[in-house]
């Protein structure tokens, strides 16, 4: 179970990286987007956008996996 809990913080820690990461980069786009509407990158958005919900994913299913090891 040790080894479980440890590739777990490894995974969540990961998953909160790539979080950290799109949402910088979506503030980025932001402030671009509010200086100039016309020159605002559609593909920093879409990758910041990709990465949150990517990051989201992983979380929320090694928190599921981990939450049914421990249960059964």
């Amino acid at each position: 179970m040790k080894e479980f809990d440890r590739l777990d913080l490894k995974i969540r820690n990961i998953s909160l990286i790539i979080i950290l990461i799109s949402i910088i980069l979506l503030v980025f786009w932001a402030i671009s987007y509010i200086n100039s509407p016309e020159t605002a990158s559609p593909l920093l958005m879409s990758i910041g956008v990709a990465l949150l919900l990517a990051g989201i994913l992983l979380l929320t299913r090694i928190q599921y996996l981990i939450w049914m090891k421990k249960r059964y």
